[in-house]
């Protein structure tokens, strides 16, 4: 493990904060900047031909696609919207397929901090602060039901999510059968672990998975960890945050 090594790529800060560009025309050219995009959302059932040639681009490049109501768009924007909303990212995400061989290529055992349905853009930042501190070499988080990096997730991280390289993927149980395939060893944070991570070797390749606020790691992704251990928390923490290690 390290702290200071690893494939950094261009995962630092781009021109602008993640913000909602609402309308055609604000997502074609956000498409064209070649800026990363958070998600996009498009009003259900919307099947005019510019909209869809956008989200085919959208899937092409691995941006996370999301089907919602009129009302979820309202919401995220008072004005015109033409059923369709975008919000572009802070940061450049990786492919993890990119990432995996270019840490090897370097000698690096690496250690990856994997989200699995971490929903709060504070917690995804708690939880880069915490990789990084631990040495970790990137994050890999979901493009779909999980929060995405944004301002205040940069915040709350305390700028770890601007050092740190962080890879997205639209199908968590695909990467992480790749990164097993890779020789990374699948380790689930969950209280239902037999070990402490204090009596484990926690040495690289070695991607460890931390689960969603409310119901910790989900069914699918148990049955890929090659083992389960507990991190140990003082009583007086009892409560608080536990559910993620589910």
């Amino acid at each position: 493990m390290n702290s200071g090594r690893g494939f950094r790529g261009r995962s630092g800060p781009a021109k602008a904060y993640p913000d909602i560009r609402p309308g055609v025309h604000a997502v074609e050219v956000l498409l064209d900047s070649g800026q990363d995009i958070n998600r996009i959302w498009i009003q259900r059932g919307k099947r005019d031909p510019h909209v869809l040639n956008l989200l085919q681009e959208a899937r092409q490049r691995g941006i996370p696609v999301q089907e919602v109501p009129p009302e979820k768009l309202q919401q995220l924007t008072p004005g015109l919207h033409q059923g369709i909303v975008a919000q572009a990212a802070p940061i450049q995400y990786l492919r993890i397929e990119d990432w995996v061989p270019s840490v090897f290529e370097q000698g690096i055992n690496p250690l990856l901090v994997v989200t699995d349905g971490v929903t709060d853009v504070r917690n995804l930042g708690a939880l880069a602060r915490s990789a990084w501190c631990l040495g970790a070499d990137a994050l890999l988080i979901p493009g779909l039901d999980n929060a995405q990096v944004t301002p205040d997730g940069i915040k709350a991280s305390a700028g770890a999510l601007e050092l740190i390289p962080v890879c997205r993927t639209l199908a968590l149980q695909a990467s992480l059968k790749y990164l097993s395939n890779s020789g990374f060893t699948i380790v689930g944070a969950s209280e239902k672990g037999k070990d402490s991570c204090r009596d484990q070797d926690l040495s690289g390749p070695l991607a460890l998975v931390m689960g969603a606020e409310d119901h910790g790691l989900s069914p699918e992704t148990l049955r890929r960890c090659d083992a389960l251990l507990r991190i140990p928390m003082p009583a007086r923490a009892s409560g608080i945050g536990s559910s993620m290690f589910r």
